[in-house]
């Protein structure tokens, strides 16, 4: 994409550049129909997967999320909403809901309950406009753009309603490993986690590998019969389970390209990147790799003391791993080939990353088509959630981070 302030002038595709409006849309919705239509599972690997799932939600916990849907509740949703934010193709906003809600919330909570008993939404609730995010690389290919979804509000509120209530009870459910989205549980924990890490092989002398994954188009590959065979085993309740499987089938959507909209698109898998629930339901259905890594004594983690094991560390989709030899690399990687056909996910391999740590710190073998790390692990264009692995003070980081944004704004 050559642009003009985000106005698209032309796409590359297969080597070649597409120009033109209607040859532009074509395009773009020729490859979104392929990215959100559904592929084939094996129902195989889905079994062994599975099979690492122990946790169950406690019937307290079960009870909060199968409960009916109040006025109230609704409400306390949307003043969580932010301010002056696009609406969906029905152009009403959250302020508008705010000024009218004495008029117009009973009314809303008749159509949700009648969607419950019915189990389909309105056509306008399962569409959506979707904008181009650019994150890097080659503004030419399409790739390289995060499809960010724009829906009704009246969508929004009933999707952060259930939203809330499954914060709350994701604890239960979810490994401490990840810290997106479950409640009491920050980002933070995570980079002090790593660092701390890193200063203890480095101290101690460890064999250590440090492996970071790239998950290809996380949010947009997840298999939805996958997701909400998770979402049973994990024993939500039949009632809740219904109101998130009503919430991404049928789901239609158009990509905006220079204020222009794309023929409707079938969206058959993943999770819309502008819900509410989307994070948290990428928690629960990518929560069955980290059980069967965890679970597997064929990959060796790093021995911490007071007795635990230090095997991965999640952020959503975001996934660092800690483990102490070549063999746990080899293991790990055929657990997450067996979750991929299990789940349709696909790591990106050419921006997976792997380092060696503490004693084999000079190693330099290649290790299960993954790329190497070979400085420093602030270095290289390698880093977490935003900020340098290695130990480094904070004016380090924030000069780093602000000299971005002041280069963006200018």
């Amino acid at each position: 994409l050559i642009e003009e302030k985000g106005v698209i002038m032309e796409l590359e595709r297969e080597g070649k550049l597409v120009t033109g409006r209607d040859n532009i849309l074509k395009m773009v919705e020729e490859y979104y129909s392929s990215l959100f239509g559904a592929e084939e599972v094996d129902r195989g690997a889905q079994e062994m997967v599975l099979g690492f799932l122990k946790e169950r939600l406690p019937e307290d916990a079960r009870k909060l999320l199968e409960r009916s849907i109040t006025n109230h509740e609704l409400y306390e949703a949307i003043k969580t909403m932010k301010n002056n934010k696009v609406p969906g193709i029905d152009g009403l906003t959250k302020e508008f809901y705010i000024t009218f809600w004495d008029l117009i919330g009973d009314h809303l909570l008749e159509v949700f309950d009648e969607m419950c008993e019915t189990g389909r939404m309105p056509k306008s609730m399962r569409t959506g406009v979707i904008s181009l995010l650019h994150k890097k690389g080659s503004p030419a290919v399409l790739s390289n753009y995060r499809p960010l979804s724009m829906v009704c509000v009246d969508y929004k509120i009933l999707s952060r309603t259930l939203a809330r209530r499954l914060a709350r009870v994701l604890p239960a459910i979810i490994n401490a490993d990840q810290t997106c989205g479950v409640k009491g549980r920050q980002i933070s924990s995570n980079l002090q986690l790593h660092r701390d890490v890193l200063t203890y092989i480095e101290e101690r002398n460890l064999t250590t590998i440090c492996v970071t994954l790239d998950q290809e188009k996380a949010f947009d590959r997840v298999n939805h019969d996958f997701l909400w065979r998770v979402i049973r085993i994990f024993d939500t309740g039949g009632k809740f389970l219904n109101w998130i499987s009503m919430m991404y089938t049928d789901i239609i959507c158009k990509i905006k390209i220079n204020g222009h909209l794309t023929e409707e698109v079938q969206q058959t898998r993943g999770l819309q990147q502008g819900c509410p629930l989307s994070a948290l339901l990428y928690v629960i259905y990518v929560e069955p790799l980290a059980c069967a890594i965890r679970g597997k004594e064929k990959i060796r983690g790093v021995p911490l003391p007071g007795g635990e094991v230090l095997k991965i560390s999640q952020y959503a989709d975001d996934t660092v791993l800690y483990v102490e030899d070549d063999g746990s690399v080899r293991e790990m990687m055929r657990t997450i080939q067996t979750f991929e056909s299990a789940a349709g996910s696909k790591v990106n391999k050419e921006k997976s990353h792997y380092k060696f740590l503490g004693r084999w710190a000079g190693r330099r073998e290649t290790l299960c088509g993954l790329s190497l790390c070979e400085g420093p692990i602030i270095q290289k264009g390698w880093k977490y959630l935003g900020v340098g692995g290695r130990r480094q003070n904070a004016s380090c980081t924030w000069t780093i981070l602000t000299s971005y944004v002041q280069t963006y704004l200018r």
